[in-house]
């Protein structure tokens, strides 16, 4: 009746919450996100029967003196978008590291590009692939082949038949790149931390928001 009031997403607040009792934790993207979406559906059920207080008095009078928190809504909507990850713009800091992150990711395709195109590579490439091993970018290379191409082997196929080497050409690259995942991860938990603190400062009347969601 009245339109209805969007139920779907309701979760018991409560069990995130209470993960914000020890100082110095955080929640993770997915907590965070649900936290606001809850916070959210509250603000909007409680001026629903605020509008509607003449028809509807008793389920007013539940959520009347309960407090709204639309700021930490727009705090955690902010850093973490609707596929629940954490956003670039998130901090300055995450948004040059992700920038860089690109600028050196665009670079290794590049030099993978030029000696996967090379003729004189032609037959010792396995697969014209770019793939992972230990974290770096790698190449499958024929294990009869391996000294054509310059490089550290990080791993080999089952068989024997094929190992994948880092070419010298990217070593540095990929030894940046991992500073920056590095940097990334660390920026990402100094986000989260700020986050939660923030729920931690006003953990009292988010309880009472979702006891009163139960």
């Amino acid at each position: 009746y009245d339109g209805g009031i969007e139920l779907s997403e309701i979760k018991n607040l409560l069990i995130y919450l209470k993960k914000t009792s020890l100082i110095g934790t955080y929640l993770d993207v997915e907590d965070l996100y649900h936290i606001a979406r809850n916070l959210r559906v509250f603000r909007v059920i409680k001026t629903k029967f605020q509008e509607l207080e003449g028809k509807y008095r008793g389920l007013h009078m539940r959520f009347k003196d309960i407090p709204t928190y639309k700021g930490i809504e727009e705090l955690i909507e902010a850093v973490i978008d609707n596929q629940k990850e954490i956003k670039d713009t998130a901090s300055p800091e995450l948004k040059d590291i992700r920038y860089s992150k690109k600028l050196i990711q665009n670079n290794i395709k590049r030099k993978f590009d030029d000696l996967i195109s090379n003729p004189a590579y032609a037959k010792a490439i396995q697969e014209k692939i770019v793939t992972v091993r230990d974290g770096r970018s790698v190449i499958p290379v024929k294990t009869d082949f391996k000294g054509q191409i310059k490089g550290i082997e990080h791993d080999r196929s089952s068989s024997g038949q094929t190992v994948f080497i880092e070419p010298i050409s990217v070593v540095s690259l990929n030894n940046k790149m991992r500073e920056l995942e590095v940097r990334e991860r660390e920026e990402i938990r100094k986000i989260l931390l700020r986050l939660t603190d923030n729920l931690r400062a006003n953990l009292d009347g988010l309880m009472e928001v979702g006891e009163s969601l139960l």
